[in-house]
């Protein structure tokens, strides 16, 4: 099946604003279409491994593998 990697990403303190955990500016998106679309209260950022590597928005609390930034 496919791997859903969490991005970092969130609209938990706004919804429909989203950014990055760190507080980083969110200066780039790849949203599968028809996402983000908040169904169930979906307020985390996911690399859904079977769309191509868009993005989709999911429920925070799912298990997942995540991507880290490597900061010098």
């Amino acid at each position: 099946f496919p791997v859903r990697w969490w991005l970092g990403g969130a609209d938990e303190l706004v919804e429909g604003s989203f950014g990055w955990e760190d507080g980083a500016p969110w200066v780039y998106a790849n949203w599968s279409p028809g996402e983000p679309n908040n169904i169930n209260d979906e307020d985390c950022v996911e690399l859904n491994g079977h769309q191509d590597g868009r993005w989709n928005d999911a429920q925070c609390g799912q298990s997942k593998a995540f991507i880290c930034e490597g900061r010098p």
